[in-house]
């Protein structure tokens, strides 16, 4: 067994997640005395000053999920724009990629590319689209599954300007660990 720390980051590495990367997005283990439990992968939403707003977890640990999603956060917390400050620090950025979950934000952030993540198409609020419209282009990554393809109908829906992208390895992390960062940039012509 590896310690709670030490998981965190095998965790992270297993999905091509750089240290610079889990550093920079303040990635950790999920601890008892925060209330998140041990075997968690703690993922912090950030304000702009870098101080976390809110947290999700992800349960790191290889089984069913059983009595527990495998995505969680505080009770009666609402959702967040994942990465926000990527886009508030770089109001006139030319495309802004959005996905379905901070796992594949961080991994499209890893390939040069302004990534913020929406947890799901039910996440979406009304006030989103309107953080995102100031760029020429935005780009809508959803998984390869029926949630995914939701995602990005709802978020083109919402956006003119919105361009999907299709996934082939089930979300944006498969394609970057199978694939490498160059195919995953091949996906939007590059």
């Amino acid at each position: 067994n590896l310690a709670p720390r030490d998981a965190g980051r095998a965790d992270a590495a297993s999905r091509g997640l750089s240290e610079a990367t889990v550093r920079t997005c303040r990635l950790g283990p999920g601890t008892p005395e925060f209330g998140q439990g041990v075997g968690h992968l703690v993922i912090p939403y950030l304000g702009h000053d870098g101080m976390p707003l809110s947290m999700r977890t992800r349960c790191i640990q290889s089984h069913d999920h059983v009595g527990h999603g495998k995505y969680m956060c505080s009770s009666g917390e609402g959702t967040r724009l994942f990465n926000a400050r990527a886009v508030v620090d770089n109001p006139t950025a030319m495309e802004v990629h959005v996905t379905e979950g901070e796992i594949d934000a961080m991994s499209l952030a890893q390939c040069g590319l302004t990534a913020v993540a929406i947890p799901g198409a039910n996440s979406i609020k009304p006030h989103y689209p309107t953080i995102l419209r100031g760029s020429a282009t935005v780009y809508a990554w959803g998984d390869n599954d029926k949630t995914g393809y939701e995602f990005r109908d709802k978020l083109m829906g919402y956006i003119s300007q919105a361009r999907s992208v299709h996934v082939p390895d089930g979300d944006v992390n498969a394609t970057l660990t199978a694939r490498g960062p160059e195919d995953v940039l091949k996906l939007i012509g590059r």
